[in-house]
């Protein structure tokens, strides 16, 4: 399978970072398209792409999940109903194209047919690859029929499953609490936290493993030496381990998850559900670690940083206005700038209200941390992601697992008027039109042209 994205601009001898999208379209088939980051800044809407690839062929598809490995290969995973975890890798090559007495570079990509790959989940997993190449996988394992939270990045990111509802779960909870009554807690004591891992080109899974016996949340970060990252809320109290937010790492020379390290411990988490967690980590080079997670009793994220790679933990802060109802909190780092915390504020039906600040200023209790940023958001972003950009730049996806994404640009300094966009194509071969749904999406590097 062989798939075109679009071409530089004449004279252009690099290419700009290409977001290639996979989706399952209205028959239960995955496609895969690309397109410039540049070029869809110009298509608010609908972004038409260049020569898509159908990947699965077979119509009983769902739930994709695209990743990039370290040397830009692409992996992209799905959910057959007939041979359960499918995988297909796909490669980048550039060639020149003489058009008249213009030379322009062409950058295509190569798909292996797909393979299966079982893997002993229930829900789709979360799927990221190390700086060694290695694949791993990340589920909730233990109850059938509820959505995941931390799974998918939204659909796949796990396929990006169903992202739970922050503004409504605390709404609900208040409401109950405010009529005197008890949130009721969702039964998630069978929850457990697993990890497998695969080889680059590999089809046996390894031996899952249990991170946590009974998780409601969790996040994932690598960092540049290829060590995995893992915080997550437990919500069982037992005499060796109390209810709490943990953080564990695993380290790429030693090959194993170290013991669980409490990051703050509470018997009040032993209420939240799938529904209602929310934890987000974040990574630095330096060895900086940062979590945060939604405080149902506080009405409002907390933030916690590990300057020595998650061995101790300052205590918790407070993020947003202490006067107001705030929830929703994420992280992302910047590569050569300061990680920064999103949060929202408001309710369900009061729009998107986003605020931003430098984590440094919300663990110095700064009062006025925080600024409204991307405004233009009619919608708060659901089954976010961040990648780095380039130095100071992160892009913003979100929308991951349905119809449309939105996209903005963290330059460092502000934030870029966010682009909503569908992906729709004619087939190729049929000439139908085609509609993408549950769509994921990564990051490729631009790639130099011949000289």
């Amino acid at each position: 399978l062989r798939l075109a994205f679009a071409a530089p601009q004449q004279g252009q001898e690099e290419a700009g970072e290409t977001l290639v999208v996979a989706g399952t379209d209205q028959d239960g088939d995955v496609w895969v398209t690309g397109i410039e980051l540049a070029a869809l800044e110009h298509r608010m809407d609908s972004a038409e792409t260049e020569a898509p690839a159908n990947l699965s062929r077979g119509g009983a598809a769902f739930a994709p999940i695209i990743v990039t490995a370290p040397d830009d290969t692409l992996l992209a995973f799905w959910w057959d109903e007939h041979d359960g975890l499918v995988a297909a890798n796909g490669k980048l090559s550039t060639s020149s194209v003489l058009s008249g007495t213009v030379e322009t570079v062409v950058t295509s990509e190569i798909w292996s047919e797909p393979r299966p790959v079982p893997l002993p989940a229930e829900t789709p997993p979360r799927i990221l690859t190390d700086a060694a190449g290695r694949i791993h996988a990340f589920w909730l394992e233990g109850q059938a029929g509820t959505g995941v939270a931390g799974l998918l990045p939204s659909s796949a990111e796990a396929p990006s499953e169903g992202a739970p509802d922050l503004a409504s779960g605390i709404q609900a909870l208040l409401l109950e609490q405010l009529l005197g009554g008890q949130a009721s807690a969702t039964e998630t004591d069978s929850l457990q936290l697993m990890h497998a891992q695969l080889a680059a080109n590999g089809t046996d899974w390894s031996l899952p493993m249990v991170l946590a016996e009974s998780a409601v949340g969790f996040d994932i970060a690598t960092d540049a030496s290829g060590a995995l990252h893992a915080a997550y809320i437990d919500t069982v109290s037992a005499p060796h381990s109390l209810a709490g937010v943990y953080y564990r790492q695993f380290g790429q020379e030693e090959a194993r998850w170290t013991s669980p390290t409490a990051v703050y411990q509470s018997r009040y988490l032993r209420s939240l559900s799938p529904e209602t967690a929310r934890v987000s980590l974040a990574v630095e080079d330096t060895g900086g670690v940062y979590v945060t997670w939604d405080d149902l009793r506080q009405l409002h994220p907390v933030l916690t940083y590990s300057a020595d790679g998650g061995g101790m933990w300052e205590p918790a802060k407070p993020v947003g206005d202490p006067d107001r109802i705030t929830y929703g909190g994420r992280l992302f780092s910047v590569p050569g700038g300061e990680t920064q915390i999103l949060w929202e504020t408001g309710g369900a039906f009061a729009g998107c209200n986003l605020y931003q600040a430098p984590v440094s200023d919300v663990l110095a209790g700064s009062e006025d941390a925080g600024r409204q940023v991307l405004e233009g958001l009619t919608d708060c972003p659901e089954n976010d992601r961040f990648l780095p950009l380039g130095e100071g730049q992160v892009l913003m996806i979100a929308g991951g697992g349905s119809d449309a994404l939105t996209l903005a640009t963290w330059s460092g300094e502000q934030w870029s008027l966010p682009v909503r966009s569908n992906f729709e194509f004619e087939d190729p071969e049929s000439g139908r039109r085609v509609y993408l749904d549950e769509l994921q999406a990564a990051l490729v590097e631009g790639l130099t042209g011949p000289e």
